[in-house]
C-alpha cells in the first residue's frame, strides 16, 4: 500500500510536510508569478529604456546656419578687388579670383615654418659650409618684420649629409633638366623633418652636387639655361643647385687636383633667389619675375587685402562643408567645443568684413586669420571624425547584444502571463 505524506515523513529523519493550509495555492503562484513579469518589465521600461535614452541621445549645440548661408554671396557682391597697379613699380596684382589664387600661393595658415637644408652628398670628398645665420639676419629677417601680420613665421637651418639623388647628366653637357633635378627632393624629402610641425612649411635646399659632376647647370625644356639654377616647387618651398666652377675651368679639375675639396657657400647669392621664391609662394611676385621688382611698402597693403579674402573665402567655404555634413548627417554629435568654434568663425567673418569695408586692413586680416584657424579647428575636431566612420548599421551590432538577453525574458514571461490570463478567464466563464 502506498504511504501517506505524514508517513513518508516519518521514514526521513528531519523532513516536516508543512499542513494542507500552510502550501501554497495555485492563486497564490499566479499573483506572485504575475507581481515578477510586471516587476521586471517596469524596471525594464522605467528605469532601463530612459537610461539608455539619454546616454545614447546625440546632444547638438545649436548652430547659426541661416547666418552661414548669408556668407554664400560675399565674394560675388563684396569680395573681388580690384586690379591694383603699384605706382613706380613693375609688380601688377589682380582680383583673387584671376592670377594670386593660383596653386603656386600658399594656402591660407597662421605658421608657416622655413627651413633652409644645405646638402653634402658625398662629404667624405667634399667640405661645404656657410653662415647662413648672418646671411638671414641680414636678407630675410627684415622681410619677415615687414611680413608678420600675415602669418607666424618661424626659420630654422639644417645641413644633411650622405645623400644618393640619383641624378644622371646628359652625356658631355653636364646638364639636368627639371625632371631630373626633381630627384633632389625625392631623396631628401624623408630627412626634412617637416613631419614634425604641424604648420605648413617652406623648403629651401641648397644642393651642392658631387665634385665628378661639377659644374652642374639646370636647363628648361628648350634646353636653354636657367639663370638662377634653381626651380620652384608650388607650396612647397624650391631648389637651388650650388655648383662652384672648378679652378681653371677644368670639369674635372675639382675630382683630381685636391683629394678633399672645400666650398664656401655664398649666402647672399642663394638669398636672392630664395627670396624671390618666397614672395612667390606668398603672391607678391609670378614665378617669372625677380625680387628685385616689388617694393614691399607699397605692395604689403595690397598683399594684405588679398590673404585677408583668401582667409574669408576659405573659412566661408569650410563652414558651408561643415553645416552641409551636418545637416546630412542627424546622428553626429556636436558638442560644446565644435559649436564655439563655429561660432567664433562666423564672429571672426563678420568682424573682418565690418573692418575690411572700413578700410582697416590690418584689423581685418587679424580676424580673417582667426576665423580660418575657428572653422578648421571645428572641421577637423576629433570628435565629428570619429562618428563619420560609424554608420547606422553598426548600431544593430552593438544593441542587438545589449537588448536581446534582457528583452527577450521579459518579452517571453509577458506572453506566458498573457496566455495563462487568457486561460483562466476561459474556465472561469465555462464553470460560471
Amino acid at each position: 500500500m502506498g504511504k501517506s505524506d505524514d508517513d513518508k515523513a516519518k521514514d526521513i529523519p528531519g523532513a516536516r510536510v508543512p499542513a494542507a493550509a500552510a502550501r501554497p495555492t495555485s492563486d497564490d503562484r499566479a499573483i506572485f508569478d504575475t507581481f515578477n513579469i510586471f516587476f521586471y518589465i517596469a524596471v525594464f521600461c522605467i528605469i532601463g529604456l530612459p537610461i539608455w535614452w539619454v546616454t545614447t541621445t546625440t546632444s547638438r549645440s545649436s548652430l547659426p546656419f541661416d547666418e552661414i548661408d548669408a556668407f554664400s554671396t560675399y565674394t560675388q557682391e563684396k569680395g573681388q578687388l580690384r586690379k591694383h597697379h603699384a605706382p613706380n613699380s613693375e609688380v601688377s596684382v589682380v582680383e583673387p579670383s584671376q592670377k594670386w589664387k593660383t596653386f603656386w600661393v600658399l594656402p591660407p595658415t597662421t605658421a608657416v615654418d622655413i627651413v633652409f637644408t644645405l646638402v653634402n652628398p658625398t662629404p667624405d670628398r667634399m667640405t661645404v659650409s656657410w653662415d647662413i645665420e648672418r646671411g638671414l639676419r641680414k636678407h630675410l629677417d627684415p622681410k619677415l618684420a615687414r611680413l608678420s601680420p600675415l602669418a607666424n613665421f618661424t626659420v630654422s637651418s639644417q645641413i644633411l649629409r650622405y645623400l644618393d639623388a640619383g641624378i644622371v647628366t646628359k652625356a658631355g653637357t653636364g646638364t639636368i633638366e627639371f625632371r631630373e633635378a626633381a630627384k633632389i627632393i625625392n631623396s631628401v624629402e624623408s630627412r626634412l623633418g617637416s613631419f614634425s610641425s604641424n604648420n605648413h612649411v617652406l623648403n629651401f635646399i641648397v644642393y651642392v652636387p658631387p665634385p665628378d659632376q661639377q659644374p652642374l647647370r639646370l636647363v628648361d625644356s628648350d634646353q636653354n639655361l636657367v639663370p638662377t639654377n634653381a626651380f620652384i616647387t608650388p607650396r612647397w618651398g624650391g631648389v637651388m643647385i650650388y655648383s662652384p666652377d672648378p679652378p681653371g675651368g677644368d670639369a674635372s679639375a675639382s675630382a683630381t687636383t685636391t683629394p678633399r675639396q672645400s666650398v664656401t657657400v655664398d649666402v647672399q647669392k642663394i638669398a636672392e633667389v630664395f627670396l624671390t621664391q618666397f614672395f612667390v609662394h606668398l603672391g607678391l611676385l609670378d614665378s617669372d619675375q625677380r625680387s628685385g621688382q616689388i617694393d614691399l611698402a607699397k605692395d604689403l597693403d595690397t598683399l594684405i587685402k588679398k590673404r585677408t579674402q583668401m582667409n574669408v573665402d576659405d573659412s566661408i567655404s569650410t563652414l558651408k562643408s561643415l553645416a552641409s555634413l551636418l545637416g546630412q548627417m542627424g546622428n553626429i554629435a556636436i558638442n560644446e567645443v565644435v559649436g564655439r568654434n563655429i561660432y567664433e568663425a562666423v564672429r571672426h567673418i563678420n568682424e573682418a568684413k565690418e573692418h575690411f569695408d572700413a578700410g582697416d586692413f590690418s584689423e581685418a586680416l587679424s580676424h580673417s586669420r582667426r576665423a580660418w584657424e575657428k572653422s578648421e579647428r571645428a572641421f577637423y575636431d576629433p570628435s565629428l571624425l570619429e562618428q563619420l566612420y560609424f554608420p547606422d548599421d553598426q548600431k544593430f551590432a552593438i544593441y542587438v547584444p545589449l537588448f536581446l538577453p534582457s528583452g527577450l525574458p521579459v518579452l517571453m514571461s509577458a506572453v506566458k502571463w498573457y496566455k495563462s490570463r487568457k486561460a483562466r478567464l476561459a474556465v472561469t466563464g465555462v464553470n460560471s
